[in-house]
């Protein structure tokens, strides 16, 4: 899964709305909805905090390429 499906998932499974998540996320509404339709990457910060107030390992969303 990548993240922009795992964060809209799990904001989801939380039972958050995308303006309720923005304010934990310290962010806009209309971020996170560019963040779950894979408009634009977070920041590294921004994506760690997301991950932490999700409860989602970052490590999930890492790719190995060959």
């Amino acid at each position: 899964m990548n993240f922009p499906e795992g964060m809209k998932k799990k904001r989801n499974e939380l039972g958050l709305t995308q303006k309720q998540f923005a304010k934990k996320a310290e962010t806009s509404q209309q971020m996170i909805v560019n963040y779950e339709k894979g408009y634009v990457e977070p920041s590294y910060r921004k994506f760690l905090m997301i991950c932490k107030l999700l409860k989602l390992d970052p490590n999930s969303f890492m790719e190995v390429r060959k």
